[in-house]
């Protein structure tokens, strides 16, 4: 795969499309499970990485989406998520339980790895909160780990599975996700939120909807999307408290920020929902397509990803639909860089393949 990304790359550009104005501009396969697009930025310019999840690498894009380089040697840590630090590229293997550090200062082809810290658990996503990184593990604990020491030094047992963190001024905030079982049709913790302090220790619980999943932070304001319940909990990051619950429609997905603006997408309900933090007002428009999963606010223009229907779907401000494009394929994140988006697709159908693509568009 990763000899022939490149090969196919400048035959594929040819072939590309104008549908409905929206110039496709490129359009070539990149590995097995492909799960999230990242932007970077150092000294050399800014760069786009795409973590191929089912292969374990890292693709590394620059400014035009065009590919690079992979950085393939961490097949065997089966790695979960990547975040950005100082410089740094943070790496959550869950087969090695290693947190991999690559120095990503330079340009692409000098980036190396430059430290591995082992924590024995099988590790999910992490968050910095300072100098502090937060790490949680899919056997129900939040690891505090200190990177000058390549060590553990505090560990939390969770009820449950937590997927989701985010962190402001001293805290951590985790979302417990399988706080509701599908088998009982019951809690199994009457828990949906832990927030932490810097120091590893419990200082609040909060009880939420069925299955707390993605959050957000705008100003002193934490949000919380509940999957099943389909509902949005505001709480204050100061105070710990539930300020207000909203409703949205079933299955709500990935929050977007985009100023005192957060866009939610109803995969279920085929709407996105605006949610006005200064406010807290909440507004929704139906979608054309179905299964939306993401919508992004781009100057006068929304953005929204369907992922059943397999279509990026551009709207103005007002809700109504402007064109919609076909992307054929399963859409699962996408990203901008000035008059672009690239598109990452889970399953491409044109090339009649179940590895992953990315598609990119002119607009």
């Amino acid at each position: 795969m990763r000899k022939s990304i490149f090969v196919l790359f400048a035959f594929l550009l040819m072939l590309s499309p104008i549908i409905l104005g929206l110039k496709v501009t490129q359009r070539y396969p990149i590995g097995t499970a492909p799960m999230k697009l990242l932007e970077v930025e150092n000294r050399t310019g800014k760069y786009f990485l795409v973590l191929v999840k089912g292969d374990s690498e890292i693709l590394v894009l620059n400014e035009k989406f065009e590919p690079i380089r992979y950085i393939d040697d961490l097949k065997r840590d089966k790695i979960q998520d990547i975040i950005y630090h100082n410089k740094s590229l943070y790496c959550f293997g869950f087969h090695s339980g290693r947190i991999i550090i690559i120095d990503i200062s330079g340009k692409p082809g000098e980036w190396k790895i430059k430290q591995r810290i082992s924590t024995g658990e099988r590790l999910i996503t992490g968050v910095f909160l300072e100098n502090t990184l937060g790490v949680l593990s899919y056997d129900n604990k939040f690891l505090m780990v200190d990177i000058k020491k390549g060590k553990t030094v505090k560990t939390l047992k969770l009820p449950v599975t937590a997927l989701s963190m985010v962190a402001k001024d001293k805290y951590f905030f985790v979302s417990l996700f399988y706080n509701y079982n599908l088998l009982t049709n019951e809690y199994d913790t009457e828990h949906g939120l832990y927030v932490i302090d810097k120091k590893g220790q419990l200082v609040k619980t909060l009880k939420l909807g069925k299955r707390p999943s993605y959050m957000f932070i705008v100003n002193d304001y934490l949000g919380v999307v509940n999957y099943l319940s389909s509902t949005v909990d505001i709480i204050s990051t100061k105070t710990f408290r539930k300020i207000k619950t909203f409703n949205v429609g079933k299955y709500p997905n990935f929050p977007v920020i985009s100023g005192d603006i957060v866009w939610i997408s109803s995969t279920g309900e085929d709407r996105i929902y605006q949610l006005n933090i200064k406010k807290l007002t909440m507004e929704s428009y139906p979608v054309e397509g179905r299964g939306p999963i993401k919508c992004v606010r781009i100057n006068d223009n929304l953005f929204v990803l369907n992922a059943i229907s397999g279509e990026l779907e551009l709207k103005n401000l007002n809700g109504s639909t402007i064109q919609s494009l076909d992307l054929k394929g399963y859409p699962i994140d996408l990203i901008f860089n000035d008059s672009q988006v690239a598109i990452l697709l889970f399953e491409d159908f044109k090339f009649n393949s179940t590895n992953g693509s990315l598609v990119v568009i002119n607009f």
